[in-house]
């Protein structure tokens, strides 16, 4: 509450200095900030000493910019040879610095019009582009109401306004954002102060706790859909989610870079990973043992989230963390809408091949016929109240592979019942010695899985996984 007001405060001010005199002091309200800048190092230079109201220029700005971009990522910016003829207008190390990690781009190719003014909507699209990777700064972001000027943000700065007035570091003013007006320099100082002071990891408790890492990029709960997707591309496969969403599945050709992202509503829901690209909560990975993970360490992130987080150790393996799922979502049991169905057996498949990515075998080919089959008993176990690998005709597996004309090599099948999703029952299979040993068969090329819900049914629940290769 108390930062709130505060930035209400300073907002407040900042729209009624417009036609104050240049003094030589900062106002009464910029003071603590400015010497809380110079304190951490973030103003280290005297040019601002009796013109703090007056507009801060653009060249002016990426020295603070550059200081707060080293605070927050704890390292320097060192320019190349190649770094030093980017802009014909400037040769100004903080510019310079600025262009190499994408902190501004310029107003051309080759020029930053270092003397002009900062605007409000320039300023925020700075620091966003250094504040985007940190905490949750990429979530759905809101204004905090609606503005009447909303319409005269420019369509680049759209997305930065938005987040930095989401987080209460650009607030608006009469109902009016006024993303086209200069930003003093005392302005400039205070609000950077609150940046640090709101991203910088070294001022929070544990704060890299809080962080969920793919790819060594930062993804949260919340994020928004278009942060995913500049952050990681487009999916490689995007499966229907038993929220009314979507599962962004990402992998590469052998699944060593394997993660699916639910998204509901724009944002992140859920983020789910079996392979080792994956870090959260201060550093945990696949791999660790489950007494070297301190829940502590995430109660923070769970608080702020509302998020449910579950690890799956795998006891066959030395009880060695072998999936994170991340979900906002209540376990439940799955939608029995073909559409869903379907989308739930191909992620059960995607995580078989996140498995068998860690032990360096070959992903399996998905097979829509094989699938078939396996789905066909699951319906089967499901209507006829049986749990078995051997029908009630009496048709093992290899039986009902031939009789479906796929005449096989190799087979193998897994089947559990009563599960809420086919996450959950990929749970079951990995805990399960046989399972596991079927999902990591080095003999079998191609792989199936078949689901049905059925609410009649003793255990609602029917999962068929069916592992082949053809003669």
């Amino acid at each position: 509450m108390k930062r709130n007001v505060l930035a209400l405060v300073l907002t407040v001010l900042l729209f009624s200095i417009a036609s104050v005199n240049v003094l030589a002091e900062p106002s009464e309200w910029a003071k603590n900030e400015i010497e809380k800048a110079k304190s951490e190092e973030l103003l280290t230079t005297n040019r601002y000493e009796d013109r703090y109201q007056s507009d801060m220029n653009r060249v002016e700005f990426v020295e603070l910019a550059v200081r707060l971009y080293e605070s927050i990522n704890n390292k320097k910016i060192e320019l190349e040879s190649n770094n030093m003829n980017i802009f014909v207008d400037t040769k100004d190390q903080y510019a310079l610095k600025a262009k190499k990690v994408g902190i501004i781009n310029g107003v051309s190719e080759n020029e930053f019009a270092p003397n002009d003014s900062l605007t409000r909507e320039q300023f925020c699209t700075m620091v966003y582009r250094i504040t985007k990777d940190h905490e949750d700064a990429n979530s759905a972001h809101s204004f905090s109401q609606m503005y009447e000027d909303e319409k005269d943000i420019s369509n680049w700065a759209f997305e930065s306004v938005k987040a930095m007035n989401y987080y209460k570091i650009m607030n608006g003013y009469n109902n009016h954002l006024y993303p086209k007006d200069n930003v003093s320099i005392e302005e400039a100082i205070a609000l950077t102060v609150r940046c640090n002071d709101k991203f910088n990891s070294s001022k929070q408790n544990n704060t890299k706790g809080k962080y969920i890492y793919i790819n060594q990029k930062s993804i949260n709960i919340g994020d928004s859909k278009n942060s995913v997707i500049e952050k990681f591309g487009q999916p490689n496969d995007t499966l229907k989610s038993l929220n009314f969403g979507e599962w962004y599945v990402y992998f590469n050709q052998d699944y060593s870079n394997h993660f699916q992202i639910e998204i509901v509503d724009g944002s992140v829901y859920s983020i789910l990973s079996n392979s080792n690209n994956f870090e959260a909560f201060g550093g945990y990975k696949i791999g660790v043992t489950s007494n070297q993970v301190n829940s502590d360490n995430f109660d923070e992130y769970k608080r702020e989230t509302k998020a449910n987080i579950n690890f799956l150790y795998d006891k066959n393996n030395s009880n060695k963390l072998d999936t994170i799922y991340i979900t906002k979502g209540q376990t439940r049991m799955s939608n029995s809408d073909l559409e869903y169905i379907y989308s739930q057996e191909k992620q059960n498949f995607h995580l078989v091949n996140g498995l068998r990515s860690r032990y360096n075998l070959s992903p399996l080919k998905y097979n829509d016929n094989v699938s078939a089959v396996a789905r066909k008993h699951s319906t089967d176990m499901a209507v006829n109240k049986y749990f078995n690998h051997v029908n009630l005709n009496g048709e093992d597996p290899g039986k009902r592979l031939t009789n479906n004309n796929l005449i096989w090599r190799t087979y193998g099948e897994n089947i559990a019942a009563g599960q809420s999703d086919s996450i959950a029952a990929y749970f079951v299979w990995v805990n399960s010695d046989g399972h596991r040993k079927n999902m990591l068969n080095t003999n079998c090329e191609e792989m199936g899985v078949g689901i049905n819900y059925n609410s009649n049914s003793p255990y609602r629940a029917y999962y068929t996984q069916l592992f082949y290769t053809s003669r």
